[in-house]
């Protein structure tokens, strides 16, 4: 866990530009598999600033790729150096069906209805102390354009850094969550799918407990989804 924390600290010291991940879809294996994707390789460029940045261009984590090769520097890796990267994976060992998030693997997955296909995004999720917690539970709410209350604890560690939040984060450019937010109906409504202002986190456990996606991937699941959609998280 301290190296993971560590790892954390290192990508969000220096991320550089970096463009939009998208989902990528998979045909869905026979019944009797799990296995989809295949993994690729990539050779450092000149211009590849951090792993994060390489992480987006293959839609997947940069935790996922420094975990695959552990001896890659997280920021500024040396041009030439050959990258795996980890995009062969096991589908979870659950009903295929509605909206799966593999927590260790900081990926969504979603299993359109009546399609024989599984669609992966990257994500975001909750920080050390601050965890995603496993449910099974169903999408209660869809929110366009949502506004942010942060909650107490939230306002409370941000005071300790030196930032007194707003009661109230209007939507816009600069809401936390986005342009889209999808309301779980576990607990008191308090976790959230959503997009996010700041996308370079995407792919990192730096949240409060909600999880984060890219903002063209969390419009598609969006507009794809329907308040009871099934969301099991592992």
């Amino acid at each position: 866990m301290k190296r993971k924390t560590m790892i954390t600290l290192a990508l969000l010291s220096a991320l550089g530009a970096s463009s939009a991940a998208w989902a990528v879809d998979y045909p869905l294996p026979p019944a009797n598999s799990r296995l989809i994707g295949q993994n690729q390789y990539w050779t450092v460029q000149e211009g590849d600033r951090n792993l994060q940045a390489i992480a987006r261009h293959f839609d997947t984590a940069a935790m996922l790729i420094l975990e695959a090769n552990d001896t890659i520097a997280p920021v500024q890796p040396k041009p030439g150096t050959q990258v795996l990267i980890p995009s062969q994976m096991l589908l979870p060992d659950v009903p295929r069906e509605g909206i799966v998030v593999n927590l260790a693997e900081l990926r969504l997955y979603y299993f359109p209805p009546g399609e024989n296909q599984v669609q992966v995004y990257p994500l975001g999720i909750g920080q050390l102390g601050l965890e995603t917690p496993e449910m099974t539970t169903r999408i209660g709410q869809k929110i366009p354009n949502p506004t942010w209350t942060p909650t107490a604890g939230i306002r409370a560690r941000s005071l300790e850094k030196g930032v007194t939040l707003p009661a109230v984060v209007p939507a816009g450019p600069y809401n936390p969550l986005g342009r889209y937010a999808l309301r779980l109906a576990y607990g008191n409504g308090e976790y959230l799918i959503h997009g996010t202002n700041a996308p370079d986190s995407v792919g990192l456990r730096v949240s409060s407990g909600c999880m984060r996606m890219n903002a063209d991937d969390i419009k598609a699941l969006f507009n794809q989804v329907k308040t009871g959609t099934p969301v099991r998280i592992i």
